[in-house]
């Protein structure tokens, strides 16, 4: 299917009584917090049309302009948007506010977990205030280190990697080859040469690693995938106790079933599933069993809920003195907010992706979604770091990623400027502060279907007169005011109309190629099935599979190449399907020993 662009009025952004907005959710969806909400709305807005109504199922979507929908709208709106956050948050539902840099800026729960670093800067001899490294570990802290002036290092790396001399700097800066100070340490031994990478799976990098993995949804997952694509063992721990939601989601099948869900397959590549219920009796030491075997455990449970489970670093660390822990909690851990819950959607919305993106006229949109999707490089890395320090040290380490905090890193200069200067940066919609024309523009219908668009970007008087050329306007060629990005940018009402009038009689594909061929940056606006089907760049990035239940499934390859090649992936795995693998060949329990564990429910 066509997935739809989100951004009309059914959605869960809300507006609270002081003007400002929140996204609000009752994920997951059950009964007692169907229940739940139906109480919150008749104490908010007077109305008990949900007091006793029957739970609707998984999802539930208000109806636009319904009584109930009004209602909910009444009660976001009875309450300061900071106070509706809170006491959502309270009643177990998913409430967080819209925040812009200056609410990221201010906001007390990251100052409590020291999220900004003071950092001085020589050249303008003050000091700023910046985003810190989302990692926490207890085997180490980020260095508030300025930027380097221009060449500043040039000596200390010829020295370092070519164990060059100090005359022979020297010589080179006499020359101007380098600049910089002189040279300040002594040069080590040099490196030796490092082989190079292979991309079969017996050779991946990672080969030899083994996670235990807890996470569940997307954002943990699309995380320990990364480390199973590139050769560690992953199991995932699973329970019909809990159903990773994401088994169920987007479900191909005529009849849905958990081996059947789209979401589940793209997230979940080359791992292994084990059963494992932590709640029956001998659950938690069958974990630590499994856990003496690994390298790393993950989750991206709410802060506190694996130490609570008796699955934290110093529980393990006795079990394991080597092990990492690694945990993706939306919040973190301690701070104000640490008991706040939240899914993908709330994390755009916490770290200004929603506020600082969209159309300037209408209600803060953004996307949806996008933390899950790049938590993982910046968590896989965090491990990754962890491993090698390992193998120095000898000792494991705790690291905690939160979710909104490596969100916040998402954010383009609006966070920096904020910090900096106390300036907090207005929605442009597709306009930009430093190029014009810049945005997206109406292209003619192709394939039967209209709503296609192209983007473009305009760089430098040089390209402004190569796109007047291509659009065929000597007459805006030939102003001197548009010359320069000031005069364009107070004209950018004009262009557009005038970039518009052309790109609407022309083919999206085409029209990129004819402006890229004139220096221009642009491209077609595309949706998934141009992905999937038409775009060359993406050719050989999907992984097609057969499923076992006579679907076929496509899941994507990570976004580079090692040792030239794609890495080499296999499907996700089924429920429990690595049971006796597990469980016998791993642990080395006997068939009788193991068919204990499934009696008492702790495999299952």
């Amino acid at each position: 299917e066509r997935a739809f662009r989100p951004g009309g009025e059914l959605t869960s952004i809300v507006q609270a009584g002081d003007g400002g907005w929140a996204t609000f959710g009752i994920t997951p969806n059950t009964p007692a917090r169907w229940a739940a909400f139906g109480q919150w709305l008749e104490e908010r807005s007077g109305w008990d049309g949900l007091i006793g109504a029957e739970y609707p199922g998984d999802i539930w979507l208000p109806e636009w302009g319904s009584e109930t929908h009004r209602a909910f709208q009444r009660a976001c709106a009875s309450l300061p948007r900071d106070a509706l956050c809170a006491e959502a948050q309270a009643r177990g539902f998913l409430a967080v506010p819209i925040n812009d840099a200056a609410d990221i800026a201010n906001d007390p729960h990251l100052h409590a977990r020291g999220a900004f670093l003071d950092i001085p800067h020589p050249q303008l001899q003050q000091t700023l205030t910046l985003p810190r490294l989302p990692v926490h570990s207890s085997a180490y802290q980020p260095v508030g280190r300025p930027a380097p002036a221009l060449g500043a290092d040039s000596a200390d790396v010829l020295a370092e990697l070519l164990s060059m001399d100090a005359a022979a700097i020297a010589a080179l800066q006499e020359r101007g080859v380098i600049g910089g100070p002189p040279h300040r340490s002594p040069a080590p031994a040099p490196r030796a040469p490092r082989s190079r990478p292979s991309s079969k799976r017996e050779e991946l990098p990672l080969r030899g690693l083994r996670v235990v993995d807890f996470c569940w949804q997307a954002a943990g997952p699309l995380t320990t995938e990364l480390l199973a694509n590139l050769g560690a063992d992953v199991i995932k721990i699973e329970s019909e106790a809990r159903i990773d939601t994401l088994r169920l989601a987007l479900n191909a099948h005529t009849e849905p079933t958990i081996e059947t869900g789209a979401f589940f397959q793209d997230c979940n590549t080359g791992k292994r599933s084990a059963n494992l219920n932590l709640n029956a009796p001998g659950g938690l030491q069958t974990a630590y069993e499994l856990i003496a075997h690994a390298d790393i455990v993950t989750d991206n449970f709410t802060g506190g809920v694996m130490q609570r489970l008796g699955l934290g670093y110093a529980d393990l660390r006795r079990i394991n003195p080597r092990i990492i822990t690694a945990s993706f909690p939306v919040m973190g851990t301690w701070g104000p907010k640490a008991a706040w819950k939240g899914i993908g959607n709330s994390v755009v919305a916490l770290c200004g992706l929603h506020a600082h993106s969209g159309d300037p006229a209408r209600k803060p949109t953004g996307v949806l979604l996008h933390t899950d999707f790049t938590l993982g490089p910046f968590a896989a890395a965090a491990i990754i770091a962890a491993v090698i320090q390992r193998e120095r040290t000898g000792v494991g380490q705790e690291i905690e990623l939160p979710q909104y905090e490596a969100g916040v890193h998402l954010l383009d200069t609006e966070l920096i400027e904020q910090l900096a200067n106390g300036v907090t940066a207005a929605r442009l919609g597709n306009r930009s502060r430093e190029l014009a024309p810049h945005g997206l523009f109406p292209c003619a219908p192709d394939g039967g279907r209209g709503d296609r668009w192209l983007a473009l970007a305009v760089r430098s008087a040089e390209e402004w007169l190569a796109l007047c050329a291509v659009i065929g306007r000597p007459d805006l060629a030939a102003r001197a005011d548009l010359q320069r990005l000031e005069g364009r940018q107070a004209a950018a009402d004009e262009l557009e109309a005038a970039v518009s009038e052309w790109t609407r009689t022309q083919d999206r594909w085409t029209a990129a190629a004819q402006l890229r061929a004139r220096g221009i940056p642009a491209g077609p606006n595309e949706d998934i099935a141009d992905l999937l089907d038409r775009d060359p760049a993406l050719a050989g990035y999907f992984y097609e599979f057969e499923h076992a239940a006579g679907l076929p499934f496509l899941a994507q390859h990570q976004p580079f190449h090692w040792n030239e090649a794609r890495l080499p992936i296999q499907r996700a795995p089924y429920f429990g399907e690595h049971n006796q693998a597990v469980y016998q060949d791993l642990l080395g329990k006997s068939e009788a020993e193991l068919t204990q564990l499934i009696l008492n429910g702790v495999v299952r």
